[in-house]
């Protein structure tokens, strides 16, 4: 499973195209955040990870999960939510997993680092609207999530990796458009690192997988509201004989 929000929506017809799996789950969306609803322009998705009530808890998968990576860190923060909430949504996130080879990818807390206070604050307008957290306030709660991540990856025995710094563009949070299909190919190989010992070989790739605009087009998620509209899709909501893509 795949979990993330705009760097994991920006990369999924890559991953798509190249990952050597006969299905894959994915749960992503511009903005979307492990803790809480998010809302993009009109579109709302729910929390990545289970709510302490498990009242938005997505439906589970015909498969059981023999990996699971999750990118995108640090929006919560920037939504407000507490480091301890980041780090128990991750726990009740791997749990209801299955806990299975985690892969956690590191908060950008040196790009952040490097925006000025005029770059800052046009992001943070531009990309979140109506949050006023200064500059200085979000490093120091990035540096204490990463360091809750290293702890949580002692304890859990998670793999940490963070995105080499020449990947990230002048915003601090996205991936360089030319850097995606190196980025699409350095995650899969911690990827296969990291997986269990004596797991199945995977499938390969098959000729013809979809890719592109197509999968933009298909990857919507079996649950978002749209305004007032709760919408739902079946999945999976990309299908071929050799290839599931199922979005949560």
């Amino acid at each position: 499973m795949l979990v993330g929000a705009s760097n994991l929506t920006l990369l999924l017809p890559h991953l798509v195209r190249r990952a050597p799996v006969a299905r894959l789950a994915v749960r992503a969306g511009h903005g979307r955040a492990l803790t809480c609803r998010s809302r993009f322009l009109v579109r709302a998705l729910p929390p990545s990870a289970p709510s302490p009530g498990a009242d938005e808890a997505a439906p589970a998968l015909p498969w059981a999960l023999d990996r699971l990576l999750v990118m995108d860190l640090g929006l919560d923060v920037l939504y407000g939510a507490s480091v301890q909430a980041v780090v128990e949504a991750l726990e009740r996130l791997i749990a209801s997993a299955g806990e299975p080879p985690t892969m956690l990818i590191r908060p950008p807390v040196a790009s952040v680092q490097r925006l000025d206070g005029v770059r800052f604050g046009l992001l943070r307008r531009l990309f979140f609207p109506g949050r006023a957290m200064p500059r200085e306030v979000l490093i120091e709660r990035l540096s204490q999530l990463d360091e809750a991540l290293l702890d949580l990856a002692g304890r859990r025995s998670c793999q940490l990796s963070q995105w080499p710094e020449r990947w990230v563009s002048a915003d601090a949070i996205h991936l360089r458009l030319a850097a995606r299909g190196e980025a699409t190919q350095w995650l899969l190989e911690r990827l296969a690192a990291g997986s269990a010992a004596g797991s199945a070989e995977e499938p390969p790739v098959p000729e013809g997988r979809p890719g592109g605009a197509f999968v933009r087009l298909r990857a919507w998620p079996e649950r978002c509201s749209i305004g007032p509209l709760r919408l739902s899709r079946r999945q999976p909501c990309v299908e071929t004989p050799e290839f599931e893509l199922w979005v949560q």
